[in-house]
């Protein structure tokens, strides 16, 4: 039973590889680009993101060339760009059969972009991380590689292997609109994506050809997908994005609206509101509607420093019934110093039928990107 409940609360808390601090939208960064190479945010930061982790989002400054890799101890070349993360996590659950809690290290990895002319090569390279008993603990693992072109100065042409791109990246790939429709814990693909820029809005268009080195997986699964979304002024993103997608197993078409909002100078707000008809190879005459939603109202105290509620719901209808949860929560973030954050948050999860035994759970994070 103890194995059980690790390995449970493992699949839970392993975040997403590609880490995304969506906040910065309402510091004037609405698009991705401005840190990232990575068009849809996350993975590897350009030179002018490393210099904002230093300016903008770090509570201390620390020394000069802190924000390089390892530190200061190795700085990045015009052709060779560094990358990398190191994530150790205490996670717990508690109701009335179990209380459990876990301490593993969940993700190490190093990442390594060549640049020539207007063409990326980027690669991360580690080892499967979790506890103990988590299955394929220690392989290899390669969680994206892929070919990025700058074809003009407002557009890029990716493809290899990377997370489809739908909705709010957020890297807690625990969020119900991440692991109900198949967003979660190494759900990269091969896909080749498409996206265009200007001043005010951009839009994607992506076409995923699954796993296509190991098609028995679940995110084995193709798609078309295309995503839309306005600046509304430089420090709010809206958008929208739809995918049709179909396995071996099931054929869903799912869509949904997005915000990261700008209330105040301190205050913001992310929404996410997703609904998924889906049709399976076992029953094609029988549709699953499943609905599941983010809110979330945050509060950056101070420099580097940021507290925020959530809410979290999902309801799922077919002809066997009906299903629901709901998730409301509480967190903190913190980024003391450059490549170094603290995350706790805990939320009262409450499964419909059993309100009267809602499972505690949360997870405290430390993450270092060293390089």
């Amino acid at each position: 039973m103890n194995h059980f409940i690790i390995l449970i609360l493992s699949f839970l808390f392993i975040p997403l590889s590609a880490l995304g601090f969506v906040e910065n939208v309402t510091h004037g960064y609405p698009s991705c680009i401005a840190c990232h190479y990575s068009p849809t945010g996350g993975d590897m930061l350009t030179d002018y993101g490393r210099s904002l982790s230093s300016e903008l989002m770090s509570t201390w400054s620390g020394y000069k060339g802190m924000e390089e890799p390892l530190f200061g101890a190795v700085k990045n070349t015009e052709n060779i760009k560094l990358g990398g993360d190191f994530r150790r996590i205490q996670t717990w659950l508690d109701n009335d059969q179990v209380s459990q809690g876990s301490s593993f290290v969940m993700q190490s990895n190093f990442e390594l972009g060549l640049i020539y002319d207007k063409v990326m090569f980027v690669g991360a390279l580690g080892v499967q991380e979790g506890p103990d008993n988590f299955p394929r603990r220690g392989q290899f693992l390669s969680e994206r590689h892929y070919v990025l072109w700058e074809t003009s100065p407002t557009s890029r042409l990716r493809a290899g292997k990377f997370r489809l791109r739908y909705g709010i990246n957020d890297p807690n790939h625990n969020r119900l609109i991440k692991r109900l429709f198949n967003f979660g814990y190494l759900s990269e693909a091969y896909n080749l994506e498409y996206t265009h820029y200007n001043q005010n809005y951009e839009v994607s268009v992506s076409s995923s050809a699954g796993r296509i080195d190991n098609p028995r997986v679940n995110s084995s699964e193709k798609a078309l997908t295309t995503s839309f979304v306005h600046y509304l002024g430089g420090e709010s993103r809206l958008g929208g994005s739809v995918l049709l997608g179909e396995s071996t197993t099931k054929r869903r078409f799912l869509s949904g609206l997005f915000g990261v909002l700008k209330f105040s100078e301190h205050w913001l707000g992310e929404f996410e509101l997703d609904r998924e008809t889906a049709h399976f190879a076992s029953s094609v005459s029988d549709e699953v509607e499943t609905v599941a939603s983010l809110l979330k109202l945050g509060h950056k105290t101070f420099k580097g420093f940021f507290w925020y509620a959530l809410f979290e719901h999902s309801t799922q209808n077919s002809v066997s019934g009906h299903t629901g949860s709901h998730a409301p929560g509480i967190g903190i973030q913190w980024l003391p110093v450059p490549h170094l954050e603290i995350q706790l948050e805990y939320q009262r999860s409450v499964v419909s039928g059993s309100s009267g035994n809602p499972n505690h759970v949360g997870f405290l994070m430390f993450h270092m990107y060293p390089f």
